[in-house]
């Protein structure tokens, strides 16, 4: 950049990660030519082709066409007669579940949308466009409903394209081709998120690989990462630099304010620091890095060399992309496609997979939008595993409105962002009849009816603009474009078109008028495409419909698609067992890579899904033993043994795995392989050194464990949580159970539907415990029990805050409130579940409370009668409490004796 000769080498530097070598430079000038002679005197050449090279480049400016390839018809028909016959055969078969008279509207609308797409030379692109969707859907790849304004198309329906029909749902077709305005429409399209590539792939067969490229992108320095970087290459430590550069703010440029403040200058404890900070500044949005457009493909007529320059795709040398990035691509005439992955598609599929394993056959995007159970459960926030709605702010969002249609769906999705969040509440209290809602103009009535008065979408701005001031739907777009980009310029003149139209059309005075334009414009500022809207609001529905009435196929398919994100999976499985599902252990045979509904209350983990077993493992597990599943843990080590480690066998065997197979205590079967592993390893070193084994060259027996060396209960449980990130045998929380209810103690599941309300006490399992940087002494944690994970956080100079350690089991008052539309718990006070003498133990506990009757010696009798065990019992009178060493056997039998002993108020085992 002109005056910062030293960001060239800066640049260099971390380019190549190297020192940063001031002296290197260049000056505020270009050098004189001799100076360059003098640099390049070894090789001339590189002087003389520079000028051979300069002589050459020629740049002629043009506006250029869309270069589209044209769409062979196979028949020989015309582009624009071969759209209209598929879109009108396809409006045939959609309108037979239509009534008759409805018909007339949609005839209508079709021929319209038909007059503008051919009037406007775009047959070939809705051809294209459904061609390699409808050829994914013909493979099974699954492809969404719709995304952006394109769902607003009748056309685009009948095509096949999108799956919403734009007539039920009021969407406008003027939103993507505005017949005022010709540009080029822009269909996004979704793809099931691991089969995208195949789509691209038949893209590229079909109009040749040098036609289809993919769009080249650009990453620029930003502020915080600017400073680590120049902090990197000046030899700064890691710790520092990332320190200061936590201390900035996560967006924006850094300003003479925030670089001279007394915050940042006190964290500067080296001149080098300083500098970092300095040239950090100076990087901020120039170019970091090349890559690739996330979605962004150009389909065209000739070789896209000829139009733009290309380069190795960064992540794929076998692939080109090009080295404009999205907006020189489309001023060059290249049509850009949005090849999108969306995980949710995938999993949606993957549930209607399942339901066909258990005998069930459906199409998810035909099921009833009126279900009571589907609609219920969103009102009551039950939205975990539910597409864009399962977030704290948003579940609250459904609570407060009571979802009881598919509108207010679509309406939540459209207001939970940054500036129309405000309206939730507005919303929710009108739909609820709290609170009165008119509009500022009758004529504005239709418009605003079904959303309470409040103006959400783009559509109704444009709507609200044709009913008061005359303006056709193209020109209402207009308006609302300059409104939504806020240019001056624009917003001028369409003030006075409005002002006028208002009285022209509807008589309405000019101050009034006035009134309703600047109402339009703050809309206009944060309205969201009812297009949009609808067809994701259409995805949040599928997924909620089929995780209320299909929970088993549903969250083994949610699962499998989350088989990478382990607080997911948590979440997931916790959710999967609120709803009555048993989720059983991963099982080697040929379905095990997979989560998968066993039935319709229950599903079976995946063997994926194991920690630190790897994809390499699974794939020989299934491919050794899809037919043959081992019949013992001796013949599983004898063929797999080569193949997995000691570590990754013991997962398998923590993640109960091998629980059928060995057919014994799941304990047993870790110590089992523990030691089998060690056997062979002493074995191996043995034959290294040259010894004679006892057992000639046979393999070394299966080892039989040793009882002091099997695992307990406990730690069984935290090795289970390590392999799965999660425990589904059990849950270490529910040995408790019987105590907390006779205390009145909840666990977070009975707990979270209350804490809205009040302040409860529960009993939980401490899953995550840290501090959060920034945060003063605040810890974060995540507490549950089997079925509900609470994130919470406290002060850490709480009394007893250092109880709060990674799988405690602790007693915690919490309480809730509310933080920008998201409800929160705090942690009030946290009390020891058990004593200390019992950390680390799996000895069970009988708490035994008792009154100022109580008889000691009859206990005592009453345990020297009884078979000695490793129960201990855990004795409280007058707040004071004893504890026992192991003594006897705590079974029903001995409790029912116990709470007959004279004084002895409740006998509960912990």
């Amino acid at each position: 950049p002109t005056g910062k000769p030293e960001l060239v080498e800066v640049l260099r530097s971390i380019g190549s990660s190297s020192q940063y070598q001031p002296e290197l430079a260049l000056g505020e000038d270009l050098p004189a030519p001799e100076r360059f002679e003098d640099l390049f005197a070894d090789i001339p050449e590189a002087i003389t082709n520079g000028g051979w090279l300069a002589d050459r480049c020629d740049f002629l400016p043009q506006a250029a066409k869309p270069m589209l390839p044209r769409f062979e018809t196979g028949d020989g028909s015309s582009e624009k007669d071969a759209l209209h016959a598929m879109a009108r055969a396809g409006l045939d078969a959609l309108l037979e579940s239509v009534p008759a008279s409805e018909h007339r509207g949609y005839n209508e609308r079709f021929d319209y949308e038909m007059g503008l797409i051919v009037g406007q030379g775009f047959a070939g692109y809705f051809l294209i466009v459904a061609d390699f969707i409808g050829w994914a859907r013909n493979k099974g790849i699954p492809v969404g409903p719709g995304r952006g304004s394109g769902a607003g198309s009748i056309v685009a329906w009948a095509l096949g394209i999108t799956k919403l029909d734009p007539i039920k749902m009021n969407l406008l077709f003027e939103r993507f081709i505005n017949p005022e305005r010709v540009s080029l429409p822009d269909f996004d399209i979704d793809f099931c998120e691991r089969r995208r590539e195949e789509v691209i792939r038949y893209v590229r067969h079909k109009y040749g690989e040098d036609r289809v490229v993919a769009i080249g992108a650009y990453n620029t320095f930003q502020s915080r990462m600017a400073v680590k970087d120049v902090g990197r290459i000046l030899g700064q430590s890691h710790g520092l630099m990332d320190k200061i550069s936590k201390a900035l703010p996560t967006s924006g440029e850094l300003t003479d304010e925030i670089i001279h403040s007394e915050e940042i200058r006190a964290l500067l404890t080296t001149p080098e620091s300083g500098e970092a900070l300095r040239l950090g500044a100076l990087l901020h949005g120039l170019v970091r890095n090349k890559t690739r457009h996330p979605a962004g493909i150009v389909i065209a007529d000739r070789p896209v060399e000829k139009i733009a320059s290309l380069e190795p795709d960064p992540n794929d040398r076998q692939q080109a992309v090009t080295q404009y990035d999205m907006k020189p691509v489309e001023k060059a005439g290249l049509v850009k496609f949005d090849f999108l992955g969306l995980k949710t598609l995938t999993i949606i599929e993957r549930a209607r997979v399942n339901l066909t394993r258990l005998g069930v056959e459906l199409d998810p995007y035909e099921v009833d939008l009126d279900d009571a159970k589907t609609l219920k459960a969103l009102s009551e926030g039950r939205t975990m595993g539910v597409f864009q709605l399962e977030s704290g702010g948003i579940t609250q969002a459904c609570r407060e409105i009571r979802v009881d249609k598919f509108e207010d769906i679509v309406a939540i999705v459209a207001l939970y962002r940054p500036g129309p969040m405000e309206f939730i509440p507005l919303y929710a209290r009108r739909k609820k009849g709290l609170e009165p809602f008119g509009t500022p103009h009758p004529l504005l009535d239709d418009v605003a009816r079904d959303t309470y008065g409040i103006l959400i979408y783009q559509e109704q701005v444009m709507q609200a603009a044709q009913v008061l001031a005359g303006y056709s739907l193209g020109e209402a777009d207009i308006l609302r474009r300059a409104m939504g980009k806020k240019i001056q310029e624009e917003m001028d003149a369409q003030r006075q078109v409005f002002i006028d139209g208002c009285w022209k059309t509807n008589s309405i005075p000019r101050e009034q008028a006035e009134e309703l334009f600047k109402l339009i414009e703050r809309f206009a500022s944060y309205g969201f495409n009812r297009s949009h809207a609808a067809a994701y609001g259409l995805l949040s529905y599928i997924t909620a419909w089929l995780a209320n009435n299909h929970p088993a196929a549903y969250f083994a398919a949610a699962l499998d698609g989350n088989a990478n994100d382990t607080d997911q999976l948590i979440r997931l499985a916790q959710e999967a067992r609120k709803r009555g599902i048993e989720i059983l252990p991963p099982r080697i045979d040929a379905d095990g890579k997979n989560f998968l509904p066993v039935d319709e209350k229950t599903i079976r983990w995946s063997l994926s899904a194991i920690r630190g077993i790897g994809a390499g493992a699974v794939d020989h597990l299934v491919s050794t033993f899809s037919e043959n599943p081992p019949a013992s843990l001796e013949q599983l080590i004898e063929r797999c043994g080569d193949r997995m480690n000691r570590a990754q066998t013991v997962a398998l065997a923590a993640s109960g795995a091998l629980d059928e197979i060995a057919r014994v205590e799941r304990g047993t079967i870790i110590a089992t392989v523990q030691q089998s592993y060690d056997g062979l390893a002493n074995e191996a070193k043995a034959k290294r050194a040259g010894q004679i084994s006892l057992f000639g060259d046979q393999p070394a027996a299966l080892q039989t464990s040793r009882a002091d060396d099997v695992p307990g209960e406990k730690e069984v449980l935290q090795m289970e949580r390590d392999a799965l990130g999660i425990t589904i045998t059990s849950h270490p929380i529910d040995a408790y159970r019987r105590w907390m209810e006779a205390e009145g103690i909840s666990g977070p599941t009975e707990a979270e539907p209350l804490l809205e309300h009040m302040p409860l006490r529960i009993a939980a399992q401490v899953d995550e415990a840290k501090i959060i940087k920034g945060g003063k002494g605040f810890i974060g944690l995540r507490i549950s029990d089997a079925q509900t994970s609470i994130e919470a956080g406290c002060d850490e100079n709480l009394e007893n805050a250092h109880l709060l350690q990674k799988g405690a089991i602790v007693v915690l008052q919490v309480s809730s409130y509310l933080s920008t539309g998201q409800r929160k718990y705090r942690i009030d006070t946290v009390e020891r579940l058990l004593g200390e003498e019992d950390k680390g133990t799996s000895d069970p506990i009988l708490i035994i409370e008792t009154d100022e009757n109580f008889d000691r010696e009859q206990l005592r009798s009453l345990i020297a009668q009884s078979p000695e065990g490793e129960g201990r019992l855990r004795i409280i009178q007058n707040k004071m409490r004893t504890t026992t060493p192991p003594v006897v056997i705590i079974d029903d039998s001995f409790i029912k004796q116990v709470d007959s002993v004279t004084g002895v108020k409740s006998a509960i085992l912990a």
